[in-house]
């Protein structure tokens, strides 16, 4: 893979296939390994996902990971918010909710300031 590829206004520069990797963790014997990454490199995945599906008709992401990497980037999404970063029908959405809160990886509370509404939280 060439160590820099171009894109219509994106630059992006492989280093190589080794993520920067924090500490290895063990929980019930299963090794799982955290990675650390910065809201501008969040942000830089969102915009990048956002282009090939505007000029490319290509989405890179699953709703999934648009959902939780907008969650992370923000602290907290209202279920609407979501809902427009998913780029799913009403239907699909809930399904992507339910799938995101039974990993673990986010919780829906009331939003109190509009009790019909939820918002997003990431765990």
């Amino acid at each position: 893979m060439p160590e820099k590829l171009q894109w219509e206004g994106f630059k992006l520069q492989w280093e190589g296939f080794n993520m920067p990797r924090g500490e290895t963790e063990s929980s019930s014997g299963v090794e799982q390994t955290s990675i650390r990454v910065s809201k501008d490199e969040i942000r830089t995945i969102l915009e990048l996902d956002q282009w090939f599906a505007n000029t490319k008709k290509i989405k890179l992401l699953t709703a999934e990971a648009r959902v939780l990497l907008f969650v992370l980037l923000n602290g907290t999404t209202s279920s609407t918010e979501g809902l427009s970063i998913a780029k799913t029908s009403a239907g699909s959405y809930f399904a992507v909710l339910r799938r995101l809160k039974d990993a673990g990886l986010i919780t829906a509370e009331v939003d109190p300031n509009d009790r019909r509404s939820k918002l997003l939280k990431a765990n």
